[in-house]
C-alpha cells in the first residue's frame, strides 16, 4: 500500500466531489414555497415571493458590506427564508403556529433546495477517493462556498459525510 503524499486534503464539495444541477429560476419552485407560506399566514405570488427573496437578500449583502471587511459576502438564507415570513406585507389569520423560527427557517430553505434541485450525484471514484484516503491515514476536510442549511444535507445524503473530517461551509463565516 503506497503512502499518502499528503496528511491533509481539502475539496470543494459542489463541482468536485458531487455533480449538482439547480433551477432556482423555476416558477414552479416559487409556486410551492407561496402554499407553504400561505399555511403560516403569509400571502404571496410566486413572483412576489421570488422578488420579496432577492430584495432582502440584496438588503442583507449591503448590511454585512458595511460590517464586515471582505470582499464577497455569505447570506445565511435561513435568516431570509424567516424573514420572508415574518416580514411579509400580506397576511391572514391563521391558527398555525409556528414554535422554533430556526428549525422552520431550515426547513423552508431545505424545501427550497429540493424543489429547485434537479440533479444530486457523487462522481463515479468520489467516495472510493475518499475511502482511499481514510483508510491510508489522511485527513479529508471540505471547503465549500455554499449554505449550511441545505449543504450539510446534501453531503449526508451523498455519503460523504462519513468520510470526512470536518467540514467549514461560507454561510457560517458570513463570507
Amino acid at each position: 500500500m503506497q503512502d499518502l503524499t499528503y496528511k491533509n486534503y481539502i475539496f470543494d464539495f459542489y463541482g468536485t466531489l458531487v455533480d449538482i444541477l439547480t433551477d432556482e429560476e423555476d416558477l414552479a419552485v416559487w409556486q410551492q414555497l407561496t402554499f407553504l407560506y400561505a399555511a403560516y399566514g403569509a400571502d404571496y405570488t410566486p413572483y412576489g415571493l421570488r422578488q420579496k427573496y432577492l430584495d432582502l437578500i440584496k438588503a442583507e449583502e449591503e448590511r454585512l458590506y458595511e460590517r464586515m471587511v471582505y470582499k464577497h459576502v455569505e447570506v445565511d438564507l435561513v435568516a431570509i427564508f424567516i424573514k420572508l415570513l415574518t416580514d411579509a406585507e400580506k397576511t391572514h389569520l391563521t391558527e398555525n403556529y409556528i414554535k422554533d423560527m430556526e428549525s422552520w427557517g431550515n426547513l423552508i430553505a431545505n424545501v427550497f433546495r429540493i424543489n429547485s434541485r434537479k440533479v444530486l450525484k457523487t462522481y463515479p471514484n468520489t467516495l472510493k477517493t475518499l475511502q482511499t484516503i481514510k483508510d491510508k491515514g489522511g485527513k479529508i476536510f471540505i471547503l465549500s462556498n455554499a449554505q449550511r442549511a441545505f449543504t450539510q444535507p446534501e453531503i449526508e445524503l451523498t455519503g460523504c459525510a462519513d468520510l470526512v473530517d470536518k467540514i467549514y461551509i461560507s454561510s457560517d463565516f458570513q463570507m
